[in-house]
């Protein structure tokens, strides 16, 4: 893998273990580490020169990922505002259980009441129910359920074979 801006359509692009892919209109991103600042950058502004104008966002939280310190979260609130006009959807699946899950849940309805967006947000239970939410908004260039998990798998593997940048969270 390397780090590019240029996002081909299947090819993951990661960062200290933040993995994203674009198939069509369809973003999968993997956050398999602490939230942080230089993780959060990246995604944004790798996302903010994708050339689309309209995306559906699966957002996976993987177990081993802590949540975003206070720079962090001010970062993705503006950075949420720059980026709303080009989401029709974003659904975020923990893979964690219990307050793990419910904790991420509050931080992503926290970030869609701050930018004013709630009704392009949503919290799945699971992958099924994510990626029914992700058709339920598709277009004709969203790729179907098989595909996307395909390539959340690919994600997943990219992001495992890339060293981490830093330990910490910062």
């Amino acid at each position: 893998m390397r780090e590019v801006f240029f996002a081909e359509d299947g090819v993951p692009l990661v960062h200290d273990a933040v993995g994203m892919l674009v198939r069509g209109d369809a973003i999968l991103v993997l956050h398999e580490a602490s939230a942080s600042l230089s993780r959060s950058r990246w995604l944004f502004s790798t996302f903010e020169r994708l050339p689309g104008s309209s995306y559906v966002v699966l957002l996976v939280i993987g177990v081993t990922s802590k949540p975003p310190d206070q720079a962090s979260r001010d970062h993705d609130t503006q950075a949420f505002k720059r980026i709303a006009h080009k989401l029709r959807r974003i659904v975020t699946v923990s893979e964690g259980e219990g307050f793990r899950a419910s904790f991420v849940r509050l931080i992503m309805n926290t970030y869609a009441l701050l930018i004013g967006k709630r009704h392009i947000f949503a919290f799945a239970e699971d992958r099924a129910q994510a990626l029914k939410w992700l058709q339920e908004s598709r277009s004709p260039h969203t790729p179907d359920n098989e595909e996307l998990l395909e390539d959340l798998g690919r994600l997943r593997q990219a992001v495992s074979q890339m060293p981490r940048v830093s330990s910490s969270p910062t």
